[in-house]
């Protein structure tokens, strides 16, 4: 009996364990993966195919809001690093929010969203990235109470489109066609989803620059919507019938 009775506590402290290995790992830092999204998150993306040799890597690593202040994210300890075939790892971020020669960045923290709270990081590369060449990107990161980043989220690989030097396209054109002469305009203008927000979101210097442009080009963004690209949810059926790109000709 005692063999068992050894045996069943063995069994018990090593469930207890994994479940609090699990819990420990659910309050981990990790980064954010949400591929399927229209702003995938990280990007480039994991898996993503023919990422531009310019691009910018960007991610967020946040842990749950309901840990409150003590498990924030420290941002001087996160660190990214890269390494391709033929190239040993590098760090792109160090600690400290430092940018390594040959890139510079930001960071957009502290923001909280969707019951996480975290920080986004921006790397941009300063020469093109190689061509044709699955990169990985990998994270470090840990909370001001140091826990460490969940090593399952950490890293991720994309592959970079190949080098279009040289590359041409060509287009048939059929020229024996009569001229048409078109006397219409294309749409010059911006449209915003919001109503009322410029001064909220900072957006008037921005109508400030596209004033200044107009010394040069004078049909450079004449009109401005406010309202939903394609005018308000019927769904709504409220608000219907306000002016938008696709009841209205400007």
């Amino acid at each position: 009996m005692g063999s068992v009775r050894d045996l069943g506590r063995a069994w018990l402290a090593g469930l207890a364990g994994l479940l609090c290995g699990a819990g420990a790992l659910a309050q981990a830092p990790q980064v954010t993966h949400s591929c399927d999204a229209v702003h995938p998150l990280p990007r480039p993306c994991d898996n993503a195919a023919s990422a531009g040799i310019w691009s910018s890597i960007y991610f967020e690593v946040t842990v749950p809001q309901a840990l409150g202040n003590a498990a924030k994210i420290d941002p001087d300890s996160v660190e990214l690093i890269l390494s391709w075939p033929g190239q040993a790892s590098f760090p792109v971020l160090a600690p400290g929010r430092a940018w390594a020669s040959g890139f510079t960045g930001e960071a957009n923290g502290e923001w909280v969203a969707d019951g996480r709270m975290g920080w986004g990081f921006l790397s941009r590369p300063s020469a093109p990235l190689p061509a044709s060449t699955a990169i990985t990107a990998r994270v470090k990161a840990r909370t001001f109470g140091g826990l460490t980043i969940d090593p399952g989220t950490a890293s991720w690989t994309f592959t970079t489109r190949r080098d279009l030097t040289g590359s041409s396209w060509t287009v048939p054109l059929d020229l024996s066609g009569p001229t048409v002469l078109w006397e219409g305009r294309w749409f010059a203008g911006e449209v915003k989803v919001n109503f009322d927000s410029s001064r909220l979101f900072d957006q008037e210097p921005v109508y400030a620059l596209m004033e200044a442009s107009r010394a040069e080009a004078p049909e450079f963004m004449l009109q401005q919507r406010d309202y939903p690209l394609f005018g308000d949810y019927w769904q709504a059926r409220i608000f219907d019938g306000n002016p938008n790109l696709m009841r209205e000709r400007e």
